[in-house]
């Protein structure tokens, strides 16, 4: 559990263009997943998988989920979100569609005639929704960690992102987490 707190006590991503761009190689990454089968993949392919599969999935994992938090902090003040955010969230949407991870969430977050919340009632649905889309992403992920491994460290990882998806799962009364600087991510 101490990882998964300390994924889950790291800062919010500062959105730019080149975070979009590690984005859509995470989606990409999932989408591979997702096609051959999560638990197919976690089966038989993860005897085959050096450490650097696990570690690559596990970092997009939380990327991505990183990046869910970010939108689903978004408030007024803020730079909406983009066409392509929108985008890449139907994508996700429709991926987690197609598995056992499915949620239900709005419409009008995703695709490009979308458009944002008039109200802030509707912005903070939008986060809860955002918020159990990025713990789908997590729980998912952690799925193909759940297989034989030759390392250990595999299944501590996938432990890792369960917790770590509990913990998203969990409202927060607490003010919102900073941010990244754009020196020191990938801003």
């Amino acid at each position: 559990m101490l990882i998964a707190s300390s994924l889950s006590n790291t800062p919010l991503l500062v959105r730019s263009l080149r975070l979009q761009k590690a984005v859509f190689q995470a989606i990409h990454a999932l989408s591979m997943l997702v096609k051959a089968g999560v638990n197919y993949v976690a089966r038989t392919k993860s005897l085959e998988w050096s450490i650097q599969h696990s570690l690559g999935n596990f970092e997009c994992a939380v990327l991505l989920s990183k990046w869910l938090l970010t939108l689903s902090s978004i408030g007024p003040n803020d730079q909406p979100v983009s066409t392509d955010e929108k985008n890449f969230l139907e994508m996700i949407r429709r991926m987690l569609d197609e598995t056992e991870f499915a949620v239900p969430i709005d419409p009008s977050l995703g695709g490009p005639a979308a458009n944002p919340p008039s109200n802030m009632e509707a912005l903070a649905g939008d986060s809860t929704r955002l918020r159990q889309l990025a713990a789908a992403v997590i729980r998912l992920w952690a799925e193909t960690f759940k297989g034989t491994h030759i390392f250990d460290l595999v299944r501590v990882m996938g432990s890792s992102l369960d917790g770590y998806a509990s913990l998203v799962e969990k409202p927060h009364d607490r003010a919102p987490m900073g941010r990244i600087a754009a020196e020191a991510g990938l801003g």
